[in-house]
């Protein structure tokens, strides 16, 4: 879906439909609790001949155009890259679009789970995310007071730690994470402090 928009369009809503396309098939791949790659990097790729291979154009890197990066806004997403022993996935999903991003993660003990012992030393209870710079500059992590959190934006990773559970006798008990990126909140900000700059210089003049 990447040759969607014209190679030299400048027009940010015009340039969003690969972006859009790939969200759409990310999105199902996480709501299926499925695990995908994604490989296709033709360094030769243009917009005129897209791979220059069978009429293929799927490549996330063009040479050619005013945009360079096709879709990645979709294709670099927050995941759970390490799930300790004792857990597993339930769900993940996150949208990429707007202002406000937002990435939900629910897991789960499972069947095989041994919580003797203390699981916080080995990280049987532990997640580990992958929390990409170019949607999370400012991680807010919303999340269980049990569970602890530890950030290491030098590998743009964060770990939810020591996740505790109550079995029942009907089904597991899960737990939720809930990452957010307030952005429209930075913008607003950093348009109040644009237009107050603005102000004093016509104060100055």
């Amino acid at each position: 879906p990447m040759n969607m928009a014209d190679d030299d369009d400048d027009d940010d809503n015009a340039y969003i439909a690969p972006t859009m396309a790939l969200e759409r098939i990310m999105r199902a791949v996480e709501r299926n609790n499925l695990g995908t790659t994604m490989w296709n990097y033709c360094p030769d790729n243009s917009w005129l001949e897209g791979d220059r291979w069978n009429g293929e154009d799927f490549s996330i890197r063009s040479t050619s155009g005013a945009r360079k990066n096709r879709g990645l806004m979709s294709a670099v997403r927050p995941f759970a890259v390490r799930v300790g022993r004792n857990l597993e996935v339930v769900s993940q999903s996150f949208d990429p679009t707007g202002y406000l991003k937002r990435y939900e993660l629910v897991v789960r003990l499972n069947k095989d789970a041994n919580t003797e012992g203390d699981s916080d030393m080995d990280g049987r209870n532990d997640v580990v995310i992958y929390l990409p710079l170019i949607h999370f500059t400012d991680p807010v992590v919303l999340s269980p007071s049990s569970a602890g959190i530890e950030k290491n934006a030098v590998v743009q990773e964060l770990t939810w730690k020591g996740l505790s559970f109550k079995r029942n006798k009907n089904k597991n008990s899960i737990r939720k994470l809930v990452i957010v990126n307030d952005l429209a909140k930075q913008k607003f900000e950093n348009d109040v402090a644009r237009a107050n700059l603005e102000n004093e210089s016509e104060r100055e003049s």
